[in-house]
């Protein structure tokens, strides 16, 4: 039997495991501002006192959080399902419009992606249910473990040889080459080098981030 997400006590497992979390406790050591996570429609979610590493208190929001709190996100049931399982990255959810910043500014998020990874590490300890939406039945969450055991095709262009040309993504280039519809060694990237290095840490990690959604 697991706690229903959000609930009393759910929040208070969720502070447990993140005071038990190391790993967080570094990766969020200059953190110092609440957090707010709220299921959408229902409303109802946890506001987290976050602060250097540890988490000072959790409890349920209220109405008058969302004007107060730092940083607030929301989404939805199956977006929760995935992101509490560690199915999904927090912050890449983020920048696709998975998950809804209310409140504070992505790329500050963006430098605690590590710290946010591990919030998640620690919900995945709680044995979690999540409210039915039609039937009002109980959903038991999913495991990392079942997501990861799931047939998923990678493909990937590099072998101990080199570039892999039987590849999908290498026929896909070889063919655009041949058709001329385009051929990247004939692009000048010298002003995108220029600009790349003219950016700071926190702008190039963003970036990264940004690109690997076209990938």
């Amino acid at each position: 039997m697991g706690y229903l997400v959000f609930s009393d006590e759910w929040n208070r497992a969720f502070a447990d495991q993140i005071n038990q979390n190391e790993a967080y406790r570094k990766a969020a050591a200059d953190w110092e501002w609440p957090l707010v996570l709220m299921l959408e429609p229902e409303n109802t979610g946890v506001w987290l006192d976050l602060y250097r590493g540890k988490c000072r208190s959790a409890r349920a929001i209220s109405a008058a959080d969302w004007e107060v709190a730092d940083y607030a996100i929301s989404t939805n049931l199956a977006q929760w399902q995935q992101i509490l399982s560690g199915e999904r990255d927090p912050i890449m959810a983020l920048m696709r419009g998975k998950l809804n910043l209310r409140r504070g500014k992505l790329l500050k998020l963006a430098r605690y992606g590590s710290a946010a990874k591990q919030l998640v590490a620690s919900a995945a300890k709680i044995p979690t249910v999540f409210p039915g939406e039609a039937t009002g039945n109980s959903i038991e969450i999913l495991s990392p473990k079942s997501v990861a055991n799931q047939n998923v095709k990678i493909y990937v262009t590099t072998s101990p040889a080199g570039l892999d040309q039987d590849s999908f993504p290498m026929k896909l280039y070889h063919k655009a080459k041949r058709l001329g519809i385009w051929n990247p060694q004939d692009i000048d990237f010298s002003e995108d080098i220029i600009q790349w290095q003219s950016f700071n840490p926190t702008e190039k990690e963003v970036l990264l981030h940004l690109s690997a959604l076209f990938q």
